[in-house]
This record gives structure tokens, sequence and C-alpha cells, in this order.
């Protein structure tokens, strides 16, 4: 992974390079990536809040779903939600649609990659954050993403036990590509510089709209 997020197409060719082969274990271990599980994908039982996005047409409409956010497509052509507070209008950050060709939808085939991707993040923080970072992995479970079964994976960064990094995504094999649906947020004191990244603190408000988001996409 690059040193800001997962975006556009250089995202796309490290996913597709993860997708082929195993990343490096590398040597230092103060967030070393824990080993591949192939553990089956547990099955959620939280029925996702109702939301709708066409990422073709550009619109949304998840109204009601969050009391402190709102959501809108941000503006030119990218796959980007922009999310604001819905008391100051103040903006928060993005939600991104990656995507990319990708045949096997088999649920054990999203837990690989998600296994791999972490191993990746994992790898890059270790290498190029402070000697006390700690990285842990959300392992995934079973969501339904635009109508197919799907999973939720994600991480979480802490530097003495203070969350600096959160990264909540949704993946599935939809008509023969891989789409991903992921919300990125840092702290303004985290490894990385924050963009267009979320605050840490907003991502408990975040994580059951983008649920929604997920389960009522249309790709």
């Amino acid at each position: 992974m690059h040193r800001r997020r997962l975006a556009a197409a250089a995202s796309l060719v490290l996913v597709a390079v993860l997708l082929a082969a195993c990343g490096d274990d590398g040597d230092a271990d103060r967030a070393a990536p824990r080993p591949t599980t192939t553990t089956p994908t547990p099955t959620t039982t939280t029925t996702p809040p109702a939301a709708a996005v066409d990422w073709r047409a550009r619109t949304v409409d998840a109204d009601g779903v969050s009391e402190s956010i709102d959501v809108a497509f941000c503006e030119g052509e990218a796959p980007f939600l922009c999310l604001s507070d819905a008391a100051t209008g103040e903006h928060l950050g993005i939600v991104e649609h990656l995507d990319y060709p990708h045949t096997d939808a088999d649920t054990g085939a999203l837990d690989e990659w998600a296994h791999l991707h972490y191993e990746s993040v994992a790898l890059d923080r270790t290498t190029h954050c402070h000697p006390d970072y700690r990285l842990e992995r959300d392992d995934p479970t079973r969501a339904d993403v635009a109508g197919a079964d799907g999973i939720r994976y994600g991480f979480t960064g802490t530097i003495d036990g203070r969350v600096v990094e959160q990264t909540i995504g949704y993946a599935a094999v939809v008509d023969g590509r891989m789409h991903l649906i992921v919300a990125n947020a840092l702290a303004d004191d985290a490894c990385l510089a924050r963009e267009t990244e979320l605050p840490v603190a907003v991502m408990a408000d975040v994580e059951p709209l983008l649920a929604g988001l997920a389960a009522g996409s249309v790709l």
C-alpha cells in the first residue's frame, strides 16, 4: 500500500498484486502481521440501516441513517462520497469505491484478500511509523454488499494504546469485478498526515452508515 491510502489507480495495482501472491513478512516485529488463517468467515446477524447509493448514476439517499453525518457525492467524477457534519456542515472526509477485474466470488477468497491486505499495511507501518505503533486486524465477517455475499474487514492502529488510524471496508465480487467500499480515518498526529481521511473520532458514527451504504449500493 502506498503511503497515503487506498485510492485511484495505484491502489488498484497494489490490491491486484496482493491477490496474486502473499507479501513479504518483513524482519521487524514491532507491528508484525498475523499469520494468514483459513477460518471460515463468521456470519453477521446485524441488519444494516437502510441506505441507497448508485455509484454509476452518482445518486445517494442516506436520510435518516445517521443523525450526525450527511452524505453526498463529492464534486468531480471520482467515486467518492463526501461526509459532512450534519450540524455544522463541516467537511469530514470521504468514503471511496474501488473496483477491478476479479472472478472468484467465494467469501473464502475474500478472506484471503483481507489477510494479505492487512499484512501489506502492517509491514508498511512497521517500516515507516513510530516504534510503538501497533496494528490490530478485524477478522473478516460476512456482510451484504450490493446484494452479494461479501465481507466486512478492517484494522486499527494505535500508539501507546491510543487509536491513531482506523480502516473499515466492505468487499464483494459482483459481475466479475472486485468492489471495495472503504472509510479510512487518521488522527491529526498519526503516522500519516490527514488529507481526505476522516477523523478517528467520527468512526463510531460512520460504521453503521457505511454498512448501510455497502448493502444499498448499486455497482
